[in-house]
This record gives C-alpha cells, sequence and structure tokens, in this order.
C-alpha cells in the first residue's frame, strides 16, 4: 500500500487566518486538492501505461481519506505496485519449476526426466492455429531472466502537482465564499 499524504499544506499567508479559524473549511480545501490530486494521478497514468492501466487505476482509492487538516490517497494492490516501484530481477525457471509447483502429467504442472532434473512445456500463443512450445529445463539455465523493471513513480509527480496547485486552490476557495 502506497499512501500520498495531503497535509501541512504551506496556505498563502493573507488566506492564513481565515482557515486558522475554521479547521471544516480547511479540511473542505484540502479535500478539493485531494481530488484534483486523485484525478491528476489517473491523468498520468492513462496518458502513460497501456496493458496495466486499468488495474492501477482502480488500485487509486476512489475518494480520499479525510481527518482534520488532512486527506490520505492510497494506492492497493500488486500490479500497482510494481508499476509504481518497479521490480527486481526474476528467475522464471524458479517460479515455473520452483518447490510449489505440483509435479505431475497436466498442464500447469511440472515433469520428471528420467534422469531426475525437471522441465516443464509452456505454450505460447494460444488463440492462433500455430501455436508455439517452450520447454523450461533445470538443466537450461539462461533465457529465463526477467530484468529488472524501474518504476513509474507517479506518486512523486502527484506529490509536486498538489504543491503547484495549492495555492490557487485555496485563493479560489475564497474567492468562492461571498457568491
Amino acid at each position: 500500500m502506497i499512501n500520498v499524504k495531503i497535509q501541512q499544506i504551506e496556505i498563502p499567508a493573507e488566506l492564513k487566518s481565515i482557515f486558522d479559524m475554521d479547521i471544516g473549511m480547511l479540511t473542505d480545501v484540502i479535500e478539493e486538492i485531494a481530488l484534483k490530486a486523485r484525478q491528476h494521478w489517473v491523468n498520468l497514468a492513462d496518458s502513460n501505461l497501456h496493458r496495466t492501466k486499468r488495474e492501477y487505476t482502480q488500485g487509486i482509492s476512489e475518494k480520499p481519506e479525510m481527518q482534520p487538516g488532512s486527506a490520505t490517497l492510497t494506492l492497493t494492490g500488486l500490479i500497482p505496485d510494481i508499476v509504481e516501484n518497479g521490480r527486481d530481477e526474476i528467475n522464471l525457471r524458479d517460479v515455473l519449476l520452483g518447490a510449489n509447483t505440483p509435479v505431475g502429467k497436466r498442464p500447469g504442472t511440472k515433469k520428471q526426466a528420467k534422469d531426475g532434473h525437471y522441465y516443464r512445456t509452456i505454450r505460447f500463443k494460444r488463440k492462433s492455429a500455430g501455436s508455439a512450445y517452450r520447454t523450461i529445463s533445470e538443466k537450461v539455465p539462461e533465457g529465463w531472466i526477467r530484468p529488472r523493471t524501474e518504476g513509474e513513480h507517479f506518486v512523486d509527480q502527484v506529490a509536486d502537482y498538489v504543491g503547484s496547485i495549492a495555492a490557487e486552490t485555496f485563493q479560489t476557495f475564497v474567492d468562492n465564499l461571498g457568491k
């Protein structure tokens, strides 16, 4: 779980006295900033992601969790976490032939060769007529390393965005009080 906490925003000096008197009003403005930040976050994902976009945006909390004077937006889920923070290198042999993979004759299981090593046949392009197969084996170490991926770090960009819109949002809120 990754949080974007919106608190201790720099209130313009000329507006500070208004918000010091009414924590409810301050919370209203912070909620508005949080909702704008959420929309910016979704827009970042929409414009930068492809296959993982839907799952990533579903991982962003719909509404901010409100506390007096602060708001928190949360990102949850395995795929959103991988997109945000990246992922270390993975040896797919360990995953596909690991101790937790059952031995058997059915698809999805590893098989044991006569000499005792394990192998598994992976089918690619299932929906096409010319399906391709590839065998992964304990005897063939290369070709099954999935490299490290860097994270998108959208959370940092959202935090920067919050700082850039705060003063204007406070001013707009105060301007609309008399209307």
